[in-house]
């Protein structure tokens, strides 16, 4: 932020430097033609008051001699010509072009002349001094002149306006400073550096909030991570727990059946034991039951066929009825009893 201040401020005196050398430029090469008529007229009444003072007797005798009016001639010579007035010159002066004049010693000399020429109007006859006075300006005048002249170099001089930098749509290099230079008055205001301590703070609270907020938050992730495996476990033991009750309820039902001999129970039961999902349980246990049951029931172990009487038995021969049962039967008949 220093080294953009210092640059603005030397941006800002060298296009002050630029502003003040055209201000110069144009008003000489504005009043030129005035200034050096003047002059002019300054010399020709210094150079007629100088002929006439050689005219009257006994001026050489008393040793008087005519004004050197090489000061004059000095001044305009350090005049710049005025043959440039009109042409567009360049607004900014190019660096190796430096136009360098000494104002105060220009007016002076001019105040000088102005003065020198009222003495020496004064010491001609009084014929000949209407005369010059009809041709030479009045001193009101030019006094009134040189403070004109000065006047406008005041105006120019506080009236320089700031040079655009070229950026479309952008400000001067003076508004730009001007903005640097508000805001870091701004920053150096007391209510400004307590506003700004303030929001300093609440940054500062916001921040600490915010790593409570993170820390808290890796916390609840470490806390959801045993959580979910605690879910996970619980969760396959309750599918274990089911699966035990699924084969239970279906091993009872089994080993309940009336239909169902011990062989087949078993081998159901094993069939049972060794699923592993309640839906393969439940499709083992309609299989093999709908499969058993459509088979003809037959004794298989030896305590069935040894308990259960066989139905096949051998025909015997039927004898011959005696007289007496053959009675008995007719009888029986006879009573409705067969």
């Amino acid at each position: 932020m220093s080294s953009l201040l210092e640059q603005a401020v030397i941006d800002a005196a060298a296009l002050k430097e630029a502003a003040i050398k055209n201000a110069e430029n144009a008003v000489l090469e504005k009043y030129a033609p005035e200034v050096k008529k003047v002059l002019d007229q300054l010399l020709e009444a210094e150079e007629d008051l100088g002929l006439g003072l050689e005219e009257e007797p006994g001026e050489e005798e008393m040793g008087m001699a005519p004004e050197d009016p090489a000061p004059a001639s000095t001044v305009a010579d350090d005049l710049p010509p005025a043959y440039g007035e009109g042409e567009k010159l360049c607004p900014c002066p190019e660096e190796e072009e430096e136009v360098v004049m000494d104002l105060d010693g220009l007016l002076a000399d001019l105040e000088a002349e102005a003065e020198a020429g009222g003495l020496g109007a004064s010491e001609a006859p009084m014929d000949r001094e209407e005369d010059m006075l009809a041709d030479e300006p009045a001193p009101m005048e030019e006094s009134s002149q040189v403070n004109e002249l000065i006047d406008i170099l005041e105006k120019l001089t506080v009236d320089v306006k700031p040079v655009p930098h070229g950026h479309v749509g952008g400000g001067t290099e003076a508004e730009i400073e001007e903005a640097e230079l508000q805001a870091l008055a701004r920053e150096q205001d007391t209510e400004v550096q307590e506003e700004n301590e303030q929001l300093r703070k609440a940054v500062e609270d916001l921040e600490e909030t915010v790593a409570k907020l993170q820390a808290t938050k890796s916390e609840m992730a470490e806390e959801n991570v045993k959580y979910k495996k605690a879910v996970d476990y619980l969760s396959e033991k309750i599918e274990e727990v089911n699966l035990s009750n699924a084969k239970l309820v279906y091993v009872n039902k089994v080993l309940n059946s009336a239909s169902l001999n011990e062989r087949q129970k078993t081998k159901i039961v094993d069939a049972l034991s060794s699923s592993q999902t309640i839906e393969e349980a439940k499709v083992i246990f309609d299989t093999l039951q709908s499969a058993v049951g459509s088979a003809k029931a037959a004794p298989k172990s030896l305590s069935e066929a040894i308990n259960r009487p066989s139905k096949v038995l051998p025909r015997r021969k039927r004898q011959a009825d005696t007289l007496e049962e053959q009675n008995v039967r007719r009888m029986r008949r006879l009573a409705g009893l067969e």
